[in-house]
């Protein structure tokens, strides 16, 4: 018996069924999955509420941490306050080229080096920016944490080189070769309508800068665009799934606090101008983007233009939404339907982008009209759907531990409070009929800006054409 019952079962064995369950290696590891293992005690992890601590530190720069919830990977990143709005005509595209070279660094570590520690702590690393903010946001498994830490402020702090202009310059230069080949309508017309509202000045700077000025990609202008604009009073480290605030303050500590505290200069505020851009093209369709003035970061309706946004919703948007009942019923000639707000620091823009046929732009524009206006008199069941469904997204996004404390500390540098998000929930739960109807009124005064692009734009109205009847 103990001869069979040590012996090793092979295919055989597998094929006619023949085992012997009676060996104690057999019987250790059956366990019924409907039955509690004698004696057994799981370890079980609580998901623990989340808590956000601050420190400053003395020459401005901010530390946030988010507490550990679940066991997790942590989340490390660098904030800072300043992005495309702060560029000029001289300095245009900078910030694209940092983008391009943000793993290239040339004190302590080098870029395959950096490239190396990401693959070997299990996490990633990236760097994005948009008209506000620069983020440098990456992950690791904890036991990687102070590594990760001198590499992000490797990558934020170390001076640009040479080699680092001629990356840039090579980069951007595919960059623009490959986006002439991609570039469609829908593109284009998301590229025209912050240039047509705010001019080439502020949030009206193309994010990827001008093409022609490529020859001020030097390290020169990029190192002076950062000491003029990425200094400490604007500079948020922060860390997600820390268990010790404390002890993640003196990791950060000795990378930042050497910075001399300069300020930036204040910022003038952008002025919305509004007006049109029109191109004809050789194209079944024409793209049609129709945007306002709207709340910015600290408005206090802010929360109503998001529940607008969803009221009006887009292509998928089902049944209730006034895109399918107001727009994809009434006019068979749309195509594609899109809403967005977007909130800046000191201004914020509302639109609707519209695909139509071209034999259906007139129509549909005309009709466009009217349908605006009927955003005053929308119902409380509309809003009270809206306001369900923005919150339910808001909640699934923020379930992503690096986005949701990167929101947190935007929000820190928009408002100077910290605050997580049941705060917008909040926002979102007080928004009425009334204030909804506020938002309308006050894009209705604000001349809007009207981009056309493909083979029907004359059908298109201008800009005060459509402020007149509007008003």
């Amino acid at each position: 018996m103990l001869r069979i019952s040590l012996r090793k079962f092979g295919f055989v064995h597998d094929l006619l069924g023949i085992h012997n369950t009676t060996s104690h290696g057999y019987i250790f590891g059956c366990n019924p999955p409907h039955k509690v293992i004698p004696e057994h005690s799981p370890l079980v992890s609580q998901d623990l509420p989340k808590k956000l601590q601050l420190t400053t530190l003395s020459n401005g720069v901010r530390i946030v941490t988010e507490s550990e919830g679940l066991p997790s990977s942590v989340h490390l990143g660098v904030t800072i306050s300043t992005g495309v709005r702060d560029e000029t005509e001289k300095y245009s595209g900078v910030v694209h080229a940092l983008s391009q070279t943000y793993l290239k660094t040339n004190v302590r570590t080098n870029e395959q080096i950096n490239y190396g520690m990401i693959q070997m702590s299990g996490g990633e690393f990236n760097m994005t920016y948009d008209h506000d903010f620069m983020n440098y946001h990456g992950f690791c498994l904890a036991h990687d944490t102070y590594d990760i830490m001198q590499m992000l402020s490797d990558c934020v702090l170390d001076e640009k080189t040479i080699m680092d202009e001629e990356a840039a310059q090579w980069r951007t230069d595919e960059y623009w070769k490959l986006r002439s080949v991609n570039m469609t309508n829908w593109k284009r017309l998301n590229e025209l309508w912050l240039s047509t509202a705010y001019g080439f000045k502020g949030y009206g700077m193309p994010l990827s800068g001008f093409e022609s000025n490529f020859q001020n990609l030097g390290h020169y202008y990029m190192n002076q665009w950062r000491k003029h604009h990425a200094t400490p009073d604007r500079m948020t480290v922060w860390g997600a799934g820390v268990k010790n605030h404390a002890e993640f303050v003196d990791t950060v500590t000795p990378y930042f606090v050497h910075l001399e505290p300069s300020k930036a200069k204040p910022r003038e505020a952008s002025k919305y101008l509004g007006g049109d851009h029109k191109e004809i093209c050789d194209s079944s369709l024409t793209h049609v983007s129709f945007s306002f003035q709207g709340p910015s970061r600290v408005d206090k309706n802010l929360a109503s233009a998001f529940v607008l946004k969803y009221i009006l919703g887009n292509n998928n948007s089902g049944l209730h939404s006034r895109a399918y009942k107001n727009f994809a019923q009434k006019y068979s000639g749309i195509e594609a339907f899109e809403t967005d707000h977007e909130a800046f620091a000191d201004t914020g823009n509302f639109r609707i982008n519209l695909a139509i046929h071209n034999d259906k732009t007139k129509e549909v524009c005309e009709g466009f009209t009217k349908e605006f206006l009927d955003l005053a008199n929308v119902t409380d069941e509309e809003v009270t759907r809206a306001k369900n469904l923005l919150i339910n997204t808001s909640l699934r996004k923020s379930a992503e531990t690096g986005r949701r404390t990167k929101k947190s500390v935007q929000g820190l540098a928009y408002t100077g409070k910290l605050s997580d998000i049941s705060e917008f929930v909040k926002e979102v739960e007080a928004v009425t009929k009334d204030s909804i109807k506020q938002v309308v009124e006050g894009m209705r005064k604000s001349r809007p800006t009207v981009v056309a692009l493909g083979g029907s734009v004359h059908d298109v109205p201008n800009a005060d054409s459509l402020h007149s009847k509007l008003r």
